[in-house]
């Protein structure tokens, strides 16, 4: 249950993050009284020229009027980014709210699952295994990857990092290194350091992706992602 509580809460960061990086976009399908007098927060459209250089075919800077509006539906531009924020504007209004909702509720999901255990209900129920640990860092890893390859920019990429890593790390990965006596008296002392070695190796791709997003460098961050989600992989082939 916790597990699936954890799940929520980094699905429900994850799509805030991307809905939040959407408050300054503007759908050019609202009217055009929505539309008159804001303005552009970024170059919008693209001309190209017959000797193959483009240009934007509004500039950052400037405030829309009906003539501009029409000149970027008639070429197809479908939102533009702007700097006046309207939550009435904001196509990512509902689904941010509806993951703060989730967010909340998988927060409070958890704190309670961890004041039970407290009390004592960890000992009714059968603890997860190593390898159910290793497998659901593995799978919270597998998710973000996921998460990040699908959004729109490098900055939505580098908010998804920072913000699902930081769970990740104290949540499922802490988990599997507090395992690690429970590994040693199921595999020995051998296997057992075989497998935190790579696990270790996971966790430092993990962690160098996460001060990477920190850093604003999203290519690298995305790479260093992938890498640990392949070591963690690895790693639980050593425990199959």
């Amino acid at each position: 249950m916790k597990l699936i509580a954890q799940l929520l809460l980094v699905v429900s960061l994850s799509t805030a993050a991307l809905a939040a990086s959407t408050a300054y976009h503007v759908g050019l399908d609202l009217a055009e009284e929505q539309l008159r007098e804001l303005t552009l927060n970024d170059d919008a459209g693209k001309r190209v020229a017959p000797d193959g250089t483009s240009e934007p075919l509004l500039k950052k800077g400037r405030k829309l009027t009906g003539p501009d509006i029409d000149l970027l539906r008639d070429n197809e531009v479908a939102w533009v980014r702007v700097r006046e924020f309207d939550v009435r504007r904001w196509p990512g209004g509902l689904p941010f709210l509806v993951s703060i909702v989730v967010m909340a509720g998988s927060a409070v999901w958890i704190y309670r699952l961890n004041k039970a255990g407290a009390a004592g209900v960890r000992g009714k129920t059968r603890p997860l295994s190593p390898a159910e640990l290793l497998q659901a860092a593995e799978s919270a890893v597998a998710l973000l990857v996921g998460q990040v390859e699908s959004a729109e920019s490098p900055a939505a990429q580098i908010r998804l990092i920072v913000q699902g890593l930081g769970v990740i790390g104290q949540e499922q990965l802490a988990a599997f290194v507090e395992a690690q006596p429970r590994l040693k008296e199921q595999l020995g002392l051998a296997a057992a350091a075989e497998v935190m070695s790579r696990f270790a190796t996971a966790e430092r791709h993990a962690n160098r992706s996460w001060s990477a997003a920190a850093d604003a460098h999203a290519e690298e961050a995305v790479t260093c992602l992938r890498a640990a989600e392949r070591l963690l992989a690895d790693t639980r082939q050593l425990l199959a």
